[in-house]
C-alpha cells in the first residue's frame, strides 16, 4: 500500500464527488454531504493543498477506500 501524501484540493474533491458527496455550504471550510450515507465532512479549501493527516481523517470519516486518495 502506498504512502499517503498531501493532496491538492482538486484531487480530494474529485474523490468526494465520485462518492456522491455534494457541496452544502462555504465557511471557514467547505462542507460536503452524502445524503445516502448521512455523512457530512468539512474540507479545508483555502490553501490549495490538504495535509496527509487531514486526508487520513477524511478517509476515516467517509469510509472511502484509502487507495482512491493515492496518486
Amino acid at each position: 500500500m502506498g504512502k499517503l501524501r498531501p493532496l491538492t484540493v482538486r484531487k480530494v474533491l474529485e474523490v468526494l464527488n465520485k462518492h456522491n458527496f455534494k457541496f452544502v455550504r462555504r465557511g471557514r471550510h467547505d462542507v460536503y454531504r452524502n445524503d445516502e450515507k448521512g455523512i457530512t465532512v468539512p474540507v479545508p479549501t483555502s490553501h490549495g493543498m490538504i495535509s496527509s493527516g487531514v486526508v487520513n481523517s477524511l478517509i476515516k470519516q467517509t469510509g472511502i477506500p484509502r487507495e482512491e486518495f493515492l496518486d
